[in-house]
């Protein structure tokens, strides 16, 4: 086997072991740490407190003692393998001896479980069976003491009828005994009585009874029709008077809510009437509004044609274009509202030119009669510069005669 490479080392001695559960590992290979190699010191492959051991041999010598020394450690750690291999083999064994032990015992556990269940489904079968013979013979008990309790209280009821019957029987036997004497009674009536009373030839009392029925039967219908009328008639009162009081409420709101439709009436007419006196108001303005602009358009018409802009043709003109006429012969059609939007906006423009036109003259007159002013004081003061030359003149020959 070659040697171990250089760096590489195995690791400790691994102790032997005479009881071992599972296979021995590997032998671990580790890497050392590489120590700085020096003259006259050797690399030793055992580990002993993570220090390194320090030789002071020859090169030769030291070769020697690491192979063997390498050579040691490689049969022992053969011999230990071997012996932990035949561990390993014996404890296989065992447990394969355990594990056939096991399974026969499975096995074995197997075949009695079946048993165990086997008898389980007897036994459940065995108890299903008796209780359905438990069930059954309940179920017969209590239908027989059902049938029991029933025969019981028919007897009872049987035995109560009996009684009741025969306490009715006596009852009727006292009263025939009580009205034997009502029977010889009617019957000496029923032979006193006219042949033709009951239109029947041969009257009993057993007619007389069914006459008395009817008659009984005819007034108690009577009492219930009368009953009947007078509850019907209480309805009907009740009915009316809840009407009454329901139709007193309504004229009770009918009232209050014409009252108030006719408070809101009197309000609504009042404010009619101030709409109505509003609209002549704005109608008296609005007519007093187009006079006055009938004649501020007759008056800017006037003066213009006064500053001598434009001939009298001319101006009748414009104003029969852009001024309306009097107020006498203003008519406006409904069906030409457009054009009379037309013609106000037309109107109002030549209004502007015309007042642009005769602002434009005025300030052309004032600045004639400026002019006209200013020649006049250089005119005067040409003049009295004159007279004053004269004067001076004047003075001057006067003074040198």
């Amino acid at each position: 086997m070659a040697s171990p490479s250089p760096g590489i080392t195995f690791s400790a001695a691994v102790r032997p072991a005479t009881r071992m559960r599972t296979p021995a590992p590997p032998p671990v290979v580790e890497h050392v740490t590489e120590v700085e190699k020096k003259e006259g010191e050797t690399f030793v492959t055992q580990r002993v407190s993570n220090r390194l051991s320090q030789m002071t041999q020859r090169p030769i010598t030291h070769f020697a003692t690491r192979h063997t020394l390498q050579s040691t450690l490689l049969l022992q750690k053969k011999k230990e393998m071997q012996s932990v291999q035949s561990q390993l083999e014996k404890k296989r064994l065992d447990f394969a001896r355990r594990m056939e032990e096991c399974r026969e015992k499975q096995e074995e556990l197997k075949a009695k479980q079946k048993q165990i269940r086997d008898r389980v489904t007897k036994f459940e079968k065995f108890l299903k069976e008796n209780d359905a013979k438990r069930q059954r013979a309940n179920a017969k008990a209590q239908a027989e003491r059902k049938l029991r309790e029933q025969k019981e209280q028919e007897l009872y009821t049987l035995t109560q009828t009996l009684h009741t019957e025969q306490t009715k029987h006596n009852h009727t036997l006292h009263l025939i005994q009580k009205y034997q004497i009502y029977e010889s009674y009617l019957q000496s009536v029923v032979d006193l009585l006219p042949p033709d009373y009951l239109d029947i030839p041969e009257p009993h009392i057993n007619d007389i009874l069914m006459r008395h029925k009817t008659l009984l039967e005819t007034s108690q219908d009577l009492s219930k029709t009368v009953s009947d009328s007078t509850d019907e008639m209480e309805r009907v009162q009740t009915i009316l008077v809840e009407l009454v009081k329901e139709k007193n409420d309504l004229i009770l709101v009918y009232n209050s809510t014409l009252g108030t439709l006719q408070k809101r009436l009197d309000r609504l007419k009042q404010e009619c009437a101030y709409l109505e006196q509003r609209l002549e108001e704005r109608d008296n303005t609005g007519k007093e509004r187009m006079r006055m602009l009938s004649e501020t358009k007759l008056a800017i018409n006037n003066i213009y044609d006064r500053v001598g802009l434009r001939p009298h043709q001319q101006t009748q003109h414009h104003h029969h274009d852009g001024v309306p006429p009097p107020q006498g012969t203003t008519h406006i059609s409904p069906q030409q509202p457009q054009q009379e939007l037309i013609n106000v906006d037309n109107s109002a423009k030549a209004l502007a030119e015309r007042l642009h036109a005769i602002q434009d003259r005025v300030l052309d007159l004032q600045r004639k009669y400026i002019a006209q002013r200013a020649e006049q004081f250089l005119t005067q003061d040409r003049v009295e510069k004159a007279k004053r030359q004269a004067a001076l003149a004047a003075e001057s020959t006067s003074f040198k005669t």
